[in-house]
């Protein structure tokens, strides 16, 4: 998983607005799975895009908000969080946090 965005806001972001960072889990063709599997990691996030984890959700295919433990496991120098821990359950497919 790649950085959410490698750029620094010039200013802090809206609280109000939306940034989807795609997360995409790889299942062995040879073993998909016809129930929900737990999926646990880290997320990174730029500088000054989350101040708090409560503003974060998982969604699927983005219509759908997915049950999720959400943690801060690092933060920025001005408290903004660097890395976010996610646990959830996924099927093959998409998610967003």
């Amino acid at each position: 998983m790649g950085p959410a965005s490698r750029r620094r806001p010039s200013k802090s972001p809206d609280a109000s607005a939306k940034v989807a960072v795609p997360l995409t889990i790889h299942f062995p063709k040879s073993e998909l799975p016809q129930r929900p599997l737990p999926v646990a990691g880290g997320v990174p996030l730029a500088r000054g895009l989350v101040r708090q984890v409560e503003d974060l959700s998982i969604w699927k295919q983005g219509t759908e908000k997915v049950p999720a433990n959400l943690r801060p496991s690092a933060t920025w120098p001005d408290g903004s969080v660097k890395w976010v821990f996610c646990q959830f359950l996924a099927t093959p497919g998409r998610a967003m946090c």
